[in-house]
């Protein structure tokens, strides 16, 4: 099937990803030890894309074989079942963008007390509040675009793709000198294997730009108190 050609790809791709994730944090391991909350950030987060490798790699030795469904099904996979191998692909892709900026979003609220004086971290702020406030306190503004740009792509796969403002408005992102365009009540079209992925590799490196800003490179330890 010329599936397994594409989860080929995504495999390779989430391994290179994988790869820049852990040479982050063992260096991180180096500078603050296994259970400093810098180091938790990116291997937390990043641990993401390993279960995504393995839900790849495991559709590939499986359905993505024609042996396997003669073996389990007696026949050959029907386009039907082409189809949903295909579906599958796509969910998982979008899927993974959710739990990943979920995970992020987990880490953010855990540490903002540590840059924003009386926070209550279990407090119930909308996530564009937290992470203006918690990037600005570490000047790091320039980041805001990129966690807009993420935070409407996981809206949009809450809702199959599509863009739904609350108040009926189409938005605009710049970040990295594109601007992404957001219609209201419209499927977005930009959303491409290679888009993704090179969003998620966009936002390794902003999670490793966080844990290694001044703010926190002058705290000697970081524990996480809250589990």
């Amino acid at each position: 099937m010329e599936i397994i050609e594409e989860n080929k790809q995504l495999i390779e791709e989430t391994e290179r990803i994988l790869g820049i994730v852990k040479t982050q944090h063992d260096d991180l391991i180096k500078d603050y030890g296994k259970e400093d909350f810098r180091t938790k950030f990116v291997g937390l987060s990043g641990n993401i894309f390993h279960t995504m490798l393995l839900d790849f790699a495991a559709v590939s030795m499986t359905i993505c074989i024609p042996e396997w469904w003669e073996k389990h099904y007696k026949r050959k996979p029907s386009a039907g079942d082409i189809s949903a191998v295909q579906n599958h692909g796509k969910f998982t892709k979008h899927a993974f963008l959710v739990f990943y900026f979920s995970k992020v979003e987990t880490m953010i609220r855990k540490s903002l007390n540590l840059v924003s004086s009386g926070f209550d971290p279990t407090g119930v702020q909308s996530f564009k509040v937290v992470y203006d406030e918690y990037l600005k306190e570490l000047n790091l503004e320039t980041e805001i675009p990129l966690f807009d740009l993420m935070r409407l792509l996981r809206n949009a796969v809450h809702n199959n793709g599509i863009f739904i403002h609350p108040r009926g408005r189409d938005r605009e992102i710049t970040w990295d000198s594109k601007t992404y365009q957001f219609k209201h009540q419209q499927l977005i079209d930009f959303i491409s294997t290679e888009f993704l992925f090179y969003i998620y590799e966009e936002m390794i490196h902003s999670v490793n730009r966080i844990v290694r800003a001044d703010r926190f490179n002058s705290m000697k330890s970081i524990e996480d108190k809250f589990h």
